[in-house]
């Protein structure tokens, strides 16, 4: 049995690096005319002074890692997909870990390999060069401690996620739902914004303004205006809407999922389902349906809902085909945007990430209609 453990494992371990291999040298849009230009940037203004001009859209904590590799003179592309995979590699260990609480240390492997071969998470990193895998990656370990009971490091670690990339305040409710039952005192949340002011000061020593500094986040809501969904399997291919009306649906879908996000909060804190055992199912939850009805998202913003249905199926070894409904739509559209003809409409794609909405959130809310399981305190 060994044996056979250890062929399948190097199998997986040769696909993981494989399709890594593969894509090593595509470049796309987004290195050529954001990823590359901030480079060029940085090494042409100083890899401290540069940080006081509005060069980019992207956080200081992911800028200040691309100054690194500036700095060090390393071939960007390559620099930003080896970043990618050491993200993933760390992402996948504490997927490990995880798994490793309830089951047996080959079971883990295969989950962590497994969670290595998620196609959007290839080819975000590998074929795109994007960092989404990093945020992930944070919140993946916030949900590790917050299973072993240490709290502190929950908060911190979605604070650091929520520092890279905004798209983390997705399942910040789940957080939130702590606070609410009394199992994390209230005092600790100051921990969470910390490492993103933390994360302004080379900025503001630098010399840039404070204000700017602070409202990175708030300035990017001014891009894609007039695009409710940005190629996302989103709720926003249901329907057209004409751009007289677009404020209108764009003010009404944030403030309809902010209502949806508290109504959800509710139910799970007056059914007392809120435990370590369904910790999973009730941040996967949050990580669809928060980006499925927000307006303007774009493809990769279901990133934390495609790790964690990997993590769902080996956690609770139920709904094997969850994963299909969030990751195969997902991988469309990345399909999508790398010009390849439509396998899927969105429309069609926006029909299976419902479906997975739709399963996720009946696992929340049904399947423990009676079930009683350990409270964390």
């Amino acid at each position: 049995m060994k044996k056979i453990h250890y062929i399948l494992f190097s199998g997986l371990l040769l696909l993981v690096i494989l399709s890594r291999w593969f894509f090593i040298n595509d470049v796309s849009s987004d290195f050529t005319y954001a990823f590359e230009p901030w480079a060029n940037y940085i090494r042409e203004h100083g890899v401290f002074d540069a940080f006081k001009d509005n060069f980019s859209n992207y956080t200081p904590p992911y800028l200040h890692i691309m100054s690194l590799g500036v700095g060090l003179n390393f071939n960007m592309l390559y620099y930003l997909k080896v970043l990618a995979f050491i993200f993933e590699a760390l992402t996948a260990y504490y997927v490990f870990k995880i798994i490793r609480i309830k089951y047996s240390y080959e079971y883990a492997l295969y989950a962590a390999l497994f969670f290595l071969l998620i196609p959007t998470v290839i080819l975000n990193g590998a074929r795109w060069a994007q960092s989404d895998i990093i945020y992930t990656g944070f919140i993946i370990m916030a949900l590790y401690y917050l299973l072993t009971e240490r709290i502190v490091y929950t908060i911190l670690f979605f604070g650091i996620a929520y520092a890279f990339k905004q798209q983390a305040v997705f399942v910040f409710p789940f957080l939130l739902l702590w606070v609410l039952t009394k199992r994390v005192p209230l005092h600790y949340l100051l921990l969470f914004p910390m490492p993103f002011l933390l994360s302004l000061i080379p900025s503001i020593i630098a010399g840039k303004d404070p204000g700017s500094a602070l409202l990175v986040y708030i300035n990017q809501d001014y891009e894609f205006v007039n695009r409710l969904s940005i190629n996302a399997a989103t709720f926003y291919n249901f329907f057209t809407i004409d751009d007289n009306n677009f404020y209108f649906f764009k003010v009404g879908g944030v403030l309809f999922t902010g209502i949806l996000v508290l109504l959800s909060m509710f139910v799970i804190y007056k059914r007392k389902i809120l435990n370590k055992e369904n910790a999973i199912k009730i941040i996967l939850l949050f990580s669809i349906f928060v980006p499925f009805f927000l307006p303007r998202m774009h493809e990769r913003y279901f990133m934390i809902a495609e790790c964690l249905s990997v993590l769902y199926v080996f956690y609770y070894r139920e709904q094997f085909y969850l994963p299909l409904l969030i990751i195969f739509p997902t991988t469309i559209t990345y399909l999508n945007y790398f010009g390849m003809d439509p396998l899927l409409s969105l429309k069609g794609c926006s029909f299976l990430m419902l479906g997975g909405l739709i399963i996720s959130g009946c696992s929340v809310f049904y399947l423990n209609r009676n079930k009683e399981v350990e409270q964390i305190e």
